[in-house]
């Protein structure tokens, strides 16, 4: 996905293959919607997150609470590969931490020409 992102900045993606990961990572992930919930809730349980519902149902505003987490937790390789994908995601998506969910959709697979929805 990261490596689709960057050869399609700024443009529509001509690919048939690339167009087809875009779009089926969207409809994934609206499909795994309730287990992401399930997770939130559970990290919100444990103190890990603070969740706060919005004026749209089915979003929600996810704080980290980093204090709370066990020493060490991201510093372990099980997160080398994650971080390096979100700071090349934050350079492909300039200021994607303050992008409603209707500018992230439009700035990930709309302007690259991929029809999305989202309630």
């Amino acid at each position: 996905m990261i490596g689709i992102l960057a050869r399609t900045q700024n443009k529509t993606v001509a690919n048939p293959n690339d167009r087809e990961l875009l779009f089926s990572s969207f409809t994934n992930a609206e499909l795994h919607k309730r287990e992401v919930y399930k997770i939130l809730f559970s990290l919100e349980k444990k103190g890990y997150v603070s969740l706060h519902r919005t004026d749209v149902a089915e979003i929600l505003d996810v704080t980290l609470m980093a204090t709370n987490l066990p020493d060490g937790f991201f510093s372990s390789a099980q997160f080398d590969k994650e971080h390096r994908a979100a700071n090349e995601l934050r350079t492909l998506v300039p200021r994607i931490s303050t992008l409603t969910l209707d500018s992230l959709l439009e700035r990930m697979y709309q302007e690259r020409g991929i029809r999305v929805w989202a309630s």
